[in-house]
């Protein structure tokens, strides 16, 4: 439930500068007190900074979609294309959410413009769908649920209920930070639990990642290192841990 009213009160703000705290408390149906509890949580992670009265987002909480999609913008293709060339016919995908993410559909729309590629691909993203609506050879699920203004991807009970009737070959997603101590993280609360129940019913974890992202944690976890069966990386970190080198990390070239 407290997970639920953290989504609530960082969406709303992503709609406007400032809310009060009792606004935000009827919107969440609780007391001041628990609101302004919830507050103090939410500053301590760097998410919402308190002013009189109320809360704006703060400057480390998570940019959005829009403003994701302008960082490291090579690199994440050069990952898109490696991610797209790996696929194999008649695969069943879930794509998560995100501008990397984003990036992986637009190289699958391009490699199945080639060649023959039929895939199954389901997708929370919006601006994945987008990509791959039109793509030859490609059946796409769109999940359906609330609309996150931020991540532009839908979230709640509709897609978890949808999500509890597939199979996917392979999950791929990213995240806001990762490090060998805390796993995959995310600054966005919105998807966190729909990221973890899509993973559950996968056979295999694509974590895609641009090495800026190596080292830094943000406040939610979506799962350990451990927990992924491929980690693509545009550069080998130098700390990374025995344990995901080999097979499962795949890093570009050149």
């Amino acid at each position: 439930m407290k997970d639920n009213r953290h989504r609530r009160i960082l969406s709303n703000l992503s709609k406007e500068e400032a809310r009060s705290v009792s606004d935000l408390a009827t919107l969440c149906g609780v007391s001041g007190m628990t609101l302004r509890r919830d507050l103090d949580e939410l500053e301590g992670a760097g998410l919402v900074r308190r002013v009189w009265g109320g809360a704006v987002l703060s400057d480390r909480n998570d940019p959005g979609f829009l403003q994701r999609a302008t960082k490291q913008v090579d690199a994440k293709r050069k990952l898109a294309d490696l991610v797209a060339n790996m696929l194999t016919p008649r695969q069943s995908l879930f794509i998560d959410a995100g501008s990397t993410a984003a990036g992986i559909a637009k190289a699958i729309a391009t490699r199945a413009q080639t060649e023959n590629l039929p895939l199954t691909i389901t997708t929370c993203s919006i601006p994945v769908a987008s990509h791959l609506v039109a793509a030859r050879g490609i059946f796409l699920y769109q999940l359906g649920g609330e609309v996150d203004l931020v991540t532009q991807s839908v979230f709640g009970s509709p897609a978890d209920m949808q999500i509890a009737n597939m199979h996917f070959d392979v999950f791929v997603f990213s995240g806001s930070g990762l490090d060998a101590e805390n796993g995959v993280t995310n600054a966005s609360s919105s998807a966190v639990e729909l990221k973890r129940f899509a993973m559950s019913r996968a056979k295999e974890t694509w974590c895609v990642a641009d090495s800026t992202k190596w080292g830094r944690t943000s406040f939610y976890r979506i799962c350990s290192l451990d927990e992924v069966t491929r980690l693509f990386m545009d550069v080998r970190p130098s700390d990374l841990p025995p344990a995901i080198g080999g097979d499962r990390l795949i890093v570009c070239e050149g």
